[in-house]
């Protein structure tokens, strides 16, 4: 539960898209404007602990970065 989040009109959480490598979902919540940065970093610190407490790993681009030197000998 987040201490900034208003119990009305209640959070709610929509999919909105399943990805190549994930599922994109959107959580709304409301807030006192004045309050608004503060649940946001609320609500991505509880996503987060929520995600490693139960082993759910995001998916994160991966680049790999070719040495062409050691192709001119």
């Amino acid at each position: 539960s987040c201490s900034y989040s208003l119990k009305e009109p209640s959070p709610k959480v929509f999919i909105e898209n399943f990805g190549s490598s994930g599922i994109e979902l959107t959580l709304t919540s409301w807030s006192k404007k004045e309050n608004y940065m503060e649940l946001k970093n609320q609500l991505f610190i509880a996503v987060k602990e929520t995600f490693e407490k139960n082993n759910i790993e995001i998916p994160y681009n991966k680049v790999v970065i070719l040495d062409d030197e050691r192709n001119e000998n």
